[in-house]
């Protein structure tokens, strides 16, 4: 081992993001690919009714944040549920909650990083007259997870600089795209109010139809759990968190739920689902209203957007890999510290390597619905962990964990069967890593 180097249980990460750093963490997680994917995928299935799957996700996310908070601040270590749910359930539950994490964000982050490259060719086709050839997407998809990569090694201070420049560049979009929408609707160019108020009858697919599309979007709300995740290294965590997780869950509804009421009213359920298969659902709303400038900032938002979740979840997903590997779960040197920079450096590489598999060969839809049943598993084992807090450490009522773990089931069950199938060969896989581990660690 070289000098700059040592292993977490000499030093831990440094306490270095306060309150605005953490919210800024929990935006850049939220504000971005779920804008350009989820909410268009979610319109499949619950066609207008739409704005309603943000509200109820909205609502479930808030829940199980309050119960990821109170966690956090009772046990502000790296690792999230994976540390909780040992501490609180069993080792096996929080071998399973760190899997299930690496999972679905690992995707998430895929996810962010195709949507990337897709909004990337558009845009050097129309302003540099450069044409990507066909596949090449994907290579630029790699590419942005390795910049990132890079810019996560440098360290936690300098990536939230960035992050923080990145959230104010893409709310300024959104609303530019929000007011020029709303300017467009009452200028008579969107769908008539009559047949809204039809279609709302017509394409109402059921209440499977509603809790499926809420699944989709409640993955776009979790970046809250980046704020739990990375409690070692925030300030006062007891008062900061969860002030944090509130304010980022809260403003994050605000934000899709007017996307989601503009888009819908200013083209057909169909193609804003099309659109956001391609990550690309807000530009090409954006020219159909024949705003060129438009087209421009929510393309250059989307970049950013996307830019911005894949940096947060890289810092995330290292720090639950970090944690994993100080407990024995992954190979000890994921577990290893830059003294001078405080980042777990081969924890970074290690994700980086995942993520650029993932982007190189999923698709969107695919990634996402991943994603979805994964992280809704993951927040049921959160919330049974927040169950079993001690009275002393319990910040809210324990009926908000209870409507978490709840909503978490219920939502699971409508995700499509082959899904589930992938969650049975990781919970087999698990079961067999957990006794090697253990045998490991035993002798």
């Amino acid at each position: 081992m070289s000098e700059s180097e040592t292993k977490p249980k000499h030093m831990s990460l440094k306490r270095v993001v306060g309150l605005p750093g953490a919210v800024t963490l929990g935006l850049g997680s939220m504000v971005g690919t779920g804008v350009y994917v989820s909410l268009g995928l979610a319109a499949e299935h619950a066609g207008l009714w739409t704005a309603w799957a943000v509200l109820l996700a909205g609502g479930l996310a808030m829940c199980n944040g309050l119960s990821a908070a109170q966690l956090a601040a009772a046990h502000p270590v790296a690792g999230g549920t994976y540390e909780y749910g040992r501490v609180y359930l069993s080792p096996f539950i929080g071998l399973l909650a760190g899997v299930l994490f690496l999972i679905a964000k690992s995707a998430s982050a895929a996810t962010a990083a195709i949507a990337f490259a897709n909004n990337l060719g558009p845009l050097l086709l129309e302003y540099g007259g450069v044409h990507l050839a066909d596949g090449s997407e994907r290579y630029a998809a790699v590419g942005l997870v390795v910049v990132l990569m890079v810019l996560t090694l440098a360290g936690l201070k300098k990536s939230n600089r960035v992050n923080g420049a990145l959230v104010l560049a893409i709310i300024g979009t959104l609303v530019m795209f929000a007011l020029a929408g709303i300017y467009a609707i009452v200028s008579g160019h969107g769908v008539e109010p009559e047949i809204v108020e039809q279609e709302m009858v017509n394409e109402w697919g059921g209440m499977d139809g509603l809790l499926l599309a809420t699944a989709l979007i409640f993955v776009a709300y979790t970046g809250y759990g980046r704020i739990a995740t990375m409690g070692e290294e925030i300030k006062e965590p007891r008062k900061n968190i969860p002030v944090a997780v509130m304010l980022t869950v809260g403003v994050t509804a605000i934000i899709y739920l007017t996307i989601t009421v503009v888009a819908l009213r200013l083209v057909s359920v169909d193609v804003f689902y099309e659109a956001s298969t391609q990550g690309r659902s807000l530009e090409e709303i954006a020219r159909l209203m024949d705003k060129g400038w438009l087209v421009t900032v929510i393309g250059l938002g989307a970049l950013l957007a996307t830019v911005s979740v894949l940096l947060n979840l890289i810092l995330g997903l290292s720090r639950v890999a970090l944690a994993m590997a100080r407990r024995g779960h992954l190979p000890s040197r994921l577990a290893w510290l830059d003294k001078k920079q405080q980042t777990p450096i081969y924890a970074v590489v290690f994700i980086a390597v995942v993520v650029g598999l993932l982007a190189g060969f999923a698709t969107i839809k695919t990634a996402w619905s991943l994603s979805a049943l994964t992280v809704l598993v993951y927040y049921g084992l959160t919330n049974m962990a927040a169950l079993r807090l001690p009275r002393k450490n319990r910040l809210y009522p324990r009926f908000i964990s209870v409507l978490g773990l709840l909503g978490c089931f219920v939502l699971s069950v409508f995700i499509e069967p082959v899904y589930w199938m992938v969650f049975g060969g990781v919970l087999a896989v698990t079961a067999v890593w957990y006794g090697v581990t253990k045998k490991d660690r035993a002798g």
